[in-house]
């Protein structure tokens, strides 16, 4: 996929030193004030007087009630039940922002005009004029108060200021994004690379997966029920909204089923980070995100109860090593 065209510049300016050699700071080196650029963000804008209801009945979570100053982890899910692209929810004074991986921003664009039928509702790409910026660590909070606006205190809070958002994500440490018109972005990111450092946007994965934070990119799409993805204890379900596509299929592993696979994190026994979608050995497992970090590969991974209870799960031959999540682990 074609990188973000306001962010290719931008890196190349940004990240070049004086020897024409990156600049940018690797995930293994994960400091105080982390500052990523997120150029595989994907923006949807959904507007129109019917949007809220809309969007409440495509998603697995409730939207209907969700506050102006909040967002809202969702999975948009086929018929099936398998998760076509996890949402991010984001109101806005005109309607609402999702966020989603940048490679599914299409498909899931072009499918849900498909139901939007003679309701008052536009959607619209907004990936390539809009970015997005993470930012991790105290110094780095200080700089988007200083900068751009108070953040939000709330985990899962967001707060405007003008066209830009600032968006409060569930993590162990502070962790922020900053997202609205590529240019204002764009200009922050440059403020705050020159004062803090910046690193690469595999820092921000790293962060992602400690956090337990899965991501559904073109790869992993329509494979996954979403509790396999751990979406009840991230807050991404509601069991009381009513219908969407492929509740029944997620109802019923709520309500009478067994939870077969779930995700896990793991330390791999590689030194590169395989893509989505990759399998373990044996077909124990898929890789849901991987990033190498200071003195492995770490990972998170749909793998099935069973196996990973029997505790010989491999990659490449060689056994994995299973990890705490920060988080309860999914019921069934």
């Amino acid at each position: 996929m074609p990188m973000h065209p306001h962010w290719q510049a931008a890196l190349v300016e940004t990240t070049q030193d004086d020897e024409g050699s990156s600049a940018l700071g690797q995930a293994g080196a994960l400091s105080e004030a982390l500052v990523s650029p997120l150029p595989e963000q994907g923006v949807i804008h959904v507007t129109g007087s019917d949007a809220r209801e809309f969007l409440h009945a495509q998603l697995s979570n409730s939207i209907t009630d969700l506050d102006h100053a909040a967002s809202r982890l969702a999975a948009w899910c086929s018929p099936k039940g398998r998760t076509l692209a996890l949402i991010r929810v984001l109101p806005a004074a005109d309607g609402f922002v999702l966020l989603l991986d940048r490679s599914l921003v299409a498909y899931t664009l072009k499918r849900l005009k498909l139901f939007v039928l003679r309701s008052d509702v536009t959607l619209t790409d907004r990936s390539d004029d809009w970015a997005a910026v993470g930012f991790a660590g105290s110094e780095a909070e200080r700089f988007v108060a200083n900068h751009v606006g108070e953040p939000p205190n709330a985990t899962e809070g967001i707060a405007w200021t003008g066209d830009l958002v600032v968006l409060h994500l569930p993590a162990s440490e502070p962790r922020l994004m900053l997202i609205g018109p590529a240019e204002a972005v764009i200009a922050h990111w440059h403020q705050a690379a020159s004062g803090l450092g910046p690193t690469g946007s595999d820092a921000w994965d790293l962060l992602l997966v400690r956090d337990g934070q899965p991501d559904i990119t073109a790869a992993t799409s329509d494979q996954f029920v979403p509790q396999m993805l751990n979406l009840e204890p991230l807050g991404g379900l509601s069991f009381s909204k009513g219908c969407y596509p492929g509740q029944e299929v997620v109802a019923r592993l709520h309500y009478r089923g067994q939870l077969k696979r779930r995700v896990y994190k793991l330390q791999l026994p590689s030194e590169e980070a395989p893509d989505p979608g990759t399998e373990l050995d044996g077909g124990s497992g898929v890789i849901v995100k991987a990033v190498s970090g200071h003195d492995a590969v770490e990972a998170l991974a749909v793998v099935g109860v069973e196996a990973a209870e029997g505790g010989d799960i491999r990659y490449d031959g060689k056994p994995v090593r299973f990890d705490e999540l920060p988080y309860d682990k999914p019921e069934g």
